[in-house]
């Protein structure tokens, strides 16, 4: 009698699994050199080019969390305000070129609904660059307003606002206009 192979379903599927997983392994393997290929050499020093380059902006005005952000240099005016939380319901974005790119080093004032771009700085807590924004008060004054704030504790009043070198009852009176002591 000859030697016969009996053919079942078994051998049938293990043949179709083994294709399946031979397939999957030939497409990992292209995945990994297409990756590997496309690659930079980490051995070579790259410098960044218009398309990489950073952009440091700080926020102010009527957004939920103000501060200073790093962006992307392709992004806009309205990722920034979204990065910052959003606008706050009295903002007025609308005054804003939301599609304007961010330029390094900026400050980006979102305006207030009511008062425009003429937002309150608190003289308690804003730091250098937002005090400078007020009537009268470049980077020497403003520092002063912050010396004179960590020495003595929190502006209470004009008189204490007074108190700061450089600053009399007419400055302190145009500083008001703007500033506020919360």
């Amino acid at each position: 009698m000859p030697f016969r192979k009996s053919y079942s379903k078994r051998d049938d599927r293990s043949s179709s699994w083994s294709a399946l997983w031979w397939s999957a392994m030939i497409l990992f393997l292209f995945s990994v050199v297409r990756v590997l290929s496309t690659r930079p050499d980490s051995g070579q020093l790259s410098l960044p080019s218009a398309k990489t380059a950073i952009r440091r902006v700080e926020i102010i005005g009527e957004v939920n969390r103000p501060g200073e952000y790093f962006f992307p240099s392709d992004a806009t005016v309205a990722n920034a305000i979204s990065a910052a939380g959003g606008a706050t319901e009295f903002a007025d974005p609308g005054r804003l070129n939301l599609d304007a790119r961010l330029l390094s080093g900026s400050v980006l004032r979102v305006p207030n609904r009511q008062t425009g771009f003429v937002t309150s700085v608190s003289l308690n807590r804003s730091p250098l660059r937002e005090l400078c924004t007020l009537p009268g008060i470049g980077p020497k004054l403003a520092q002063r307003i912050i010396d004179v704030r960590k020495e003595r504790g929190a502006f209470r009043s004009m008189e204490d606002l007074m108190a700061v070198p450089g600053i009399g009852q007419k400055k302190a009176r145009l500083i008001f206009r703007r500033g506020i002591l919360r």
